[in-house]
């Protein structure tokens, strides 16, 4: 078709046997059957109102059960209660809903709205809390040879952005609400286990797990704390030491042969010959600017870039580099490990003993969400992925997904830390391999699809 919209949506199939896929700018465009979708045959439907104008977009059938509660799911399956399907759009941020879908038939443009009993599910709920967005998704082919869904994001983060783990996305009925969690085959990716140990009681204070040198930076920790009984707050860190303060490092306005590396938000490329003042005067006259590097790389030789930062990175030595902050000062560095990234979870008891659910507020380098939590569940999960200038970190087996920037190096810590006393079930914490392979590798991999 000519003069369509960007970002066309993964299909779907609706009980007519014809498809569908819709655009940016919320027009549906469908294909008779099989044999037109796989010709490139469509017709344009027209512009839906329940499909909100934004990019990205992506509808798909309501995914699986998440493990673990299948009984509240069959349960309201069995009812014919559910919603039907998951609205997915990026508009400043990514964001879902649940909602019932129906069409009258081959040539209806069909209605998406709010199912009964699930009212609350069809408001848009932001998927990734952080430096996310974009993202897509598709069905693929589970291990043991079922279906699942799976969605990859665009983290926006330090130094180019990159994609984050690909997500298994399922429906948790008793929690109401999607989750997304790491999919099985990232546990491939695991080297060395650095720490283990279960039935941890912890007082007031943190627990350093000592892994390794140059682990922390790419690394793989998981917690399972018993809920407390009392408001407590508990989680991890990664990053400098809690347990050990750094003694400072003093930084100036401009410091020649060094490097504070990450949080970038506008890097400009300048001519041969360029001295690092005028990198200097643009961080001062913009408000939203902490810090600034100035890089001599890339072509011609001898130009380099100006990298405005959001933050104050700790500084490193490199002699390409000169680099500085707006007002003298000094940051919590001096005892290597980057800056600390703390992965949190602000307990407080449900005081509602007629409600099956409550909230927990829940936070990561800053960034905030709440997550559901049963009056039945006694356990909660912290499971952080850190990879050098950010982590990604999931509360309760994905019921908040945060993709967070950091500022790791090989003196970073893993902790454990609680404002009061607590049971941590189980730790566990591992160094991550690249993600890498050769063009043999690739060659060689078995095929699921022919």
């Amino acid at each position: 078709m000519e003069n369509t919209q960007r970002d066309p949506s993964s299909a779907w199939k609706t009980p007519f046997g014809d498809w569908r896929f819709r655009t940016y700018n919320s027009h549906v465009y469908g294909a008779a059957n099989d044999a037109d979708f796989l010709a490139g045959k469509f017709y344009d439907l027209g512009v839906s109102q329940d499909f909100r104008q934004c990019e990205c977009p992506s509808f798909y059938p309501l995914p699986a059960s998440t493990p673990g509660f299948e009984q509240a799911f069959q349960a309201a399956k069995a009812a014919g209660a559910l919603p039907t399907n998951v609205h997915k759009t990026s508009c400043g941020g990514d964001w879902w809903q649940l909602g019932s879908y129906s069409v009258k038939d081959a040539k209806d443009i069909g209605n998406f709205s709010a199912t009964p009993g699930w009212e609350d599910l069809f408001a848009q709920r932001k998927i990734d809390q952080g430096h996310f967005y974009a993202s897509k998704d598709n069905e693929y082919p589970t291990l043991s040879g079922g279906t699942r869904r799976i969605n990859w994001g665009w983290a926006t983060v330090p130094p180019q952005s990159t994609q984050t783990l690909p997500r298994e996305i399922t429906f948790n009925a008793a929690a109401r609400m999607l989750q997304q969690y790491p999919i099985e085959e990232i546990n491939q990716l695991r080297d060395k286990s650095v720490y283990n140990q279960s039935g941890l009681s912890l007082k007031n204070g943190t627990l350093d797990l000592n892994v390794p040198s140059g682990v922390a930076k790419q690394s793989e920790v998981i917690v399972q704390f018993t809920i407390p009984k009392t408001a407590t707050t508990f989680g991890i860190n990664v990053g400098a030491s809690k347990a050990t303060p750094p003694s400072g490092t003093p930084v100036t306005t401009m410091m020649k042969g060094t490097d504070m590396p990450g949080l970038d938000y506008n890097i400009t490329h300048y001519p041969p010959n360029t001295d690092p003042s005028v990198c200097q005067a643009a961080c001062d006259k913009d408000s939203k600017c902490k810090a600034y590097t100035y890089v001599i790389r890339g072509d011609p030789k001898g130009s380099g870039d100006c990298c405005l930062k959001s933050g104050t990175p700790c500084p490193d030595k490199n002699p390409t580099c000169t680099s500085g902050v707006k007002v003298n000062t000094t940051l919590p560095c001096g005892g290597g490990g980057g800056a600390v990234t703390q992965c949190m979870v602000n307990y407080v008891p449900n005081t509602n003993a007629s409600s099956e659910t409550y909230q927990v507020d829940v936070m990561c380098g800053g960034t905030k969400d709440t997550i559901t939590l049963l009056n039945s569940e006694t356990t909660l999960e912290i499971r952080v992925y850190a990879d050098n200038t950010f982590l990604e970190a999931y509360f309760q087996q994905g019921r908040s997904a945060m993709t967070i920037v950091g500022q790791l190096d090989d003196n970073s810590h893993i902790e454990i830390e609680t404002s009061g006393d607590i049971m941590v079930e189980s730790a566990a914490a591992f160094s991550m391999k690249s993600i890498w392979v050769s063009p043999d590798d690739v060659r060689n991999a078995p095929r699921v699809y022919n």
